[in-house]
């Protein structure tokens, strides 16, 4: 979610920088939030039909939403080439979001979903506030403005890299709940 908002934020800033009116700029941003709402929407529905697992669903959207943060900078040099990677990101991104629930409910239970979710917008709402002035400094320091993109694209894959690490953690939880039940 930092990665999303901050996106946002730094996005219009970005692609003028690079030499695109502020016109082009706010309809990138209209790209973008089209797209999230056609993940959210038809991604959960798509991930209803369970074509895949749930997990690779996240897994892949968290992949996509990087990766194509990741291809800005070099997209960036032609319109519509920075518009494609700006829609999928937004594809993506709205995938995650429209899956985010439902995966807390898979994992942790119905009985936990209240207390779960409170807990990460909580956390969600802390790093969102820190966000835009990390971003602020980092590019003002950055010799680059490509710099805080390929930041904030990294952002994804380390959410991948948790969803990764999931099963191996939940063998471990097994694996010590069964040696106290010995």
């Amino acid at each position: 979610m930092v990665s999303v908002s901050n996106v946002l934020v730094v996005l219009p800033s970005y692609v003028t920088h690079l030499g695109y009116r502020r016109q082009q700029a706010s309809l990138l941003l209209s790209v973008f939030a089209g797209c999230d709402l056609v993940g959210r929407v038809g991604g959960a529905a798509l991930s209803d039909l369970r074509l895949l697992p749930r997990r690779a669903y996240l897994l892949a959207c968290y992949l996509l939403s990087g990766a194509a943060l990741a291809a800005l900078p070099t997209a960036a040099a032609q319109y519509p080439a920075a518009g494609l990677a700006v829609a999928l990101a937004g594809l993506a991104t709205g995938g995650v979001m429209g899956l985010y629930s439902v995966m807390l409910i898979e994992y942790l239970g119905l009985e936990r979903l209240g207390s779960s979710y409170g807990l990460s917008v909580c956390l969600s709402g802390v790093t969102l506030l820190a966000g835009p002035p990390l971003v602020g400094l980092l590019r003002q320091a950055a010799p680059s403005p490509h710099l805080v993109i390929y930041v904030l694209a990294a952002l994804p894959f380390l959410a991948a890299a948790v969803w990764l690490a999931m099963p191996y953690a939940q063998r471990h939880v097994q694996r010590r709940e069964a040696a106290v039940d010995v």
